[in-house]
């Protein structure tokens, strides 16, 4: 009988398998899930800043296309006009700036809110003739999410009129990025500090605010 048994066994190679295939306990799965657990934890620590950086994006993003609709119905209703002026500078109301909650800000910005940065000194200036770093509709921005910047990205050059002689010359200037709208309605990153505005500046510091 030994023999025998022993030969359909050999001969009965399904057993075999069946016993080769024996299910996980209750106790490993539960450590199993456990694990993954753990491991989502760990992955949600770090990805959340992230996370809420692409969150509070998306709302800064939703904020500028609101204030450019508004702009644009405000010039639709008068008569193509750009929104009154407060200060000989800021422009829109007084401080230019509506703050957004703090745990929405970026404290490695300088602004807390929204900016409306079509100030009087740029309606002028982008009109002036003989300016080397001419106004671009594309690189100047009508709103910027000053709450949302970005690190440094480097310097920009501008030119000016300097030297004994009064050649033109190049300077720099460090700069960051911020969320920002464009006249064409577009969102994208634009430059906190253009060509443009470094001359612009320069020019007002040697004769003034334009009246």
């Amino acid at each position: 009988m030994d023999s025998t048994h022993r030969e359909k066994a050999i001969q009965d190679p399904k057993k075999q398998v069946l016993r080769a295939q024996r299910g996980m306990t209750l106790m490993e799965v539960l450590i199993v899930i456990a694990i993954v657990g753990v491991l989502l934890g760990a992955l949600l620590l770090v990805l959340r800043p992230t996370l809420m950086a692409k969150a509070y994006d998306t709302e800064a993003i939703a904020g500028l296309r609101g204030w450019y609709n508004a702009y644009q119905m405000y010039r639709a209703d008068h008569e193509d006009k750009e929104p009154p002026r407060d200060y000989p500078i800021f422009a829109y109301n007084p401080g230019a700036e509506w703050n957004v909650p703090k745990q929405k800000r970026n404290f490695e910005c300088a602004g807390s809110g929204y900016f409306y940065s079509r100030m009087y000194a740029a309606q002028v200036f982008e009109k002036r003739p003989g300016m080397l770093n001419p106004y671009d509709p594309e690189k100047e921005p009508i709103f910027e999410a000053k709450h949302r910047c970005r690190r440094p990205t480097g310097i920009i050059h501008y030119y000016v009129y300097g030297g004994k002689n009064g050649e033109k010359i190049r300077q720099s200037v460090p700069n960051q990025q911020t969320l920002c709208v464009f006249a064409n309605g577009s969102v994208k990153l634009g430059l906190k500090f253009s060509p443009f505005e470094a001359e612009m500046a320069l020019i007002m510091g040697r004769e003034g605010v334009p009246r």
